[in-house]
């Protein structure tokens, strides 16, 4: 019975250290699967950097550098001239994490990019649903002056106030570092 219980608490502290190993071996083949990708990227190889990237995705999917890999992905599609899947990746972060700064940073790239293939109404109505969110009071303050310039390009004042009290609420509520 005492050789059991020895054995298995041996067992549980080898798989522990085993799946640590484990664990730092799949980072270290991920780093180098994104660094190949950055590589290509680098190289003007746009497609071999993107299917190295899709391929780092499916093997890594929890990997801690999947939000660098997507930027490399968009950065891969920005360069073919491919705004409308840099806009689908985008959409899909900010659905995976709505609330992280890099899910909020990628819904205001939404807006940007709405505005890039011309629906310009879609990326005003990004920019309000940003400015009504209080997760960050810097992209809201970006987001008012997207939508300032719209105002200003439209000759329309109504729809700004919304996003201008709500950063107001930002700058009155955040103590800033002096």
């Amino acid at each position: 019975m005492r050789f059991l219980i020895i054995l298995s608490l041996t067992w549980i502290s080898f798989s522990g250290s085993l799946s640590s190993e484990i664990g730092s071996l799949q980072e270290t083949q991920a780093e180098n699967l994104l660094r190949i990708a950055e590589e290509a990227y680098k190289d003007q190889k746009f497609h071999r950097s993107i299917e190295e990237i899709k391929n780092f995705l499916i093997l890594y999917p929890t990997s801690k550098l999947k939000y660098k890999a997507y930027q490399v992905l968009k950065n891969n599609y920005s360069r073919l001239g491919r705004p409308e899947k840099v806009l689908e990746i985008n959409l899909y972060q900010y659905s995976q994490e709505p609330t992280s700064s890099q899910g909020l940073n990628a819904f205001f790239e939404v807006g940007k990019l709405y505005l890039e293939i011309g629906e310009k109404n879609k990326a005003k109505e990004v920019f309000k649903s940003i400015c009504t969110q209080s997760f960050s009071r810097e992209l809201a303050e970006k987001a008012s002056l997207e939508l300032s310039e719209w105002d200003i390009l439209n000759d329309s004042k109504t729809e700004t106030s919304e996003c201008g009290e709500n950063t107001s609420f930002f700058r009155d509520s955040i103590p800033e570092n002096r």
